[in-house]
Formats: structure tokens, sequence, C-alpha cells
């Protein structure tokens, strides 16, 4: 799923994948996102509406998360700052 998200970008910026991969790894470490996102998958979830909302959570997350990568990757394109 990672490998189609960084693909993904690539393509639609046309940056080089290289920089996407680096804006990832380097966001998600200081963002600490897959400590955040075991804590959420780790959360129980007793009722179908419990388990919708930890779903919606980390379905908004993880688009939040794309948006600020190729906010990132774009800034990079354009060489306003290198992450």
């Amino acid at each position: 799923r990672i490998s189609s998200v960084l693909r993904d970008e690539s393509i639609r910026s046309g940056a080089d994948m290289a920089v996407v991969e680096n804006v990832y790894g380097q966001l998600g470490d200081v963002l600490q996102l897959e400590w955040f996102t075991e804590q959420v998958a780790a959360l129980a979830s007793t009722t179908r509406w419990e388990h919708f909302a930890r779903e919606s959570y980390m379905d908004n997350l993880e688009n939040l998360f794309r948006n600020l990568v190729a906010t990132l990757v774009a800034q990079t394109q354009i060489g306003e700052e290198d992450f």
C-alpha cells in the first residue's frame, strides 16, 4: 500500500521517486506516524460503530499525511526548501 502511495505521488508531482521516498520517510519519522498508527490500531472496538470510527480515523490520518507529503514534495520541486 505504501509503495502505491509513493508511486502515485511521484507520478502526480513529476518528482523523482527517491525524493518522494525521502520526504515520506522523514516526515513519518518526525511525526512518529508508525507509533501513532499502532496506537490507533490497538484501540479496542467492541461495537461495529467503534470499529467504523477507528477505520475512519485511520483513513483521515492517511489522507492528511498524503497531503502533507504532496505539499513538501512540491516545495522541494520548486526549490523553496529542502526537507
